[in-house]
């Protein structure tokens, strides 16, 4: 925002075990929950685990005092990886009602494998197992931007509407990245709000909120770099 930003890095709260054996070696696409008033705060990640060829990406969570860490891992979550899905991330996280529901990217198989689709799964405790329920969003008609491969799942409630928005490679091996939106009234049901892209920026990695009255969209990018 004219080139000041409102952050500051206050430093390390979590990191990989380091151990190639272990699902969380290395880790990443964190996303922090916690309820006001509860003791616990969440930190959901996605962990590579380099020991498996072609390699997987699996989630977990981590659990902390209090929102600066550090975060210890507490399990991964092996129920989301349902009907053969063994690389999944990008996890959203968000409650309605008494639920909570969990949102993530899934590709039948291991990355470079099409297509990818947005599941997600609920749970009253956020430290029980979650029931899987299938799939959220599913890839766009063919010829769409969006027909092959969605990430970067991020629920979003804009005091109406749940939105839902994803970013979509075009294909698995394109770097150019887009974005689009899909909304519901309840978590379920998710309508496209249109087939053109949201925002055609080479992009990933989102996270939305609003702030000073706006909503702010901040991503990584552009893709086809290191």
């Amino acid at each position: 925002m004219n080139g000041a930003s409102p952050f500051v890095c206050l430093g390390e709260v979590f990191r990989g075990t380091g151990n190639p054996a272990d699902f969380d070696v290395s880790v990443e696409n964190g996303y922090y929950v916690h309820e006001p008033g509860s003791p616990s705060h969440y930190l959901f990640f996605t962990g590579r685990n380099v020991a498996q060829n072609p390699v997987w990406y699996l989630v977990g969570y981590a659990k902390a005092d209090n929102a600066y860490g550090p975060y210890k891992t507490v399990r991964r979550l092996t129920e989301l990886e349902a009907d053969g899905v063994k690389s999944l991330s990008n996890v959203c996280v968000v409650k309605y009602g008494s639920t909570w529901n969990i949102f993530h990217d899934s590709v039948l198989g291991y990355i470079g494998t099409t297509p990818a689709l947005i599941r997600y799964a609920q749970t009253a405790d956020l430290d029980a197992p979650w029931t899987p329920r299938g799939v959220a969003l599913d890839v766009n008609a063919k010829g769409r931007f969006d027909d092959n491969y969605l990430i970067d799942t991020r629920v979003v409630y804009d005091g109406k509407l749940w939105r839902h928005y994803y970013t979509s490679p075009r294909n698995v091996f394109d770097t150019t990245r887009a974005q689009g939106c899909a909304v519901s009234e309840v978590l379920t049901n998710w309508r496209r709000v249109s087939d053109d892209p949201m925002l055609d920026s080479d992009i990933e990695g989102l996270a939305i909120f609003p702030y000073g009255g706006r909503w702010i969209l901040i991503g990584c990018g552009p893709s086809n770099t290191p």
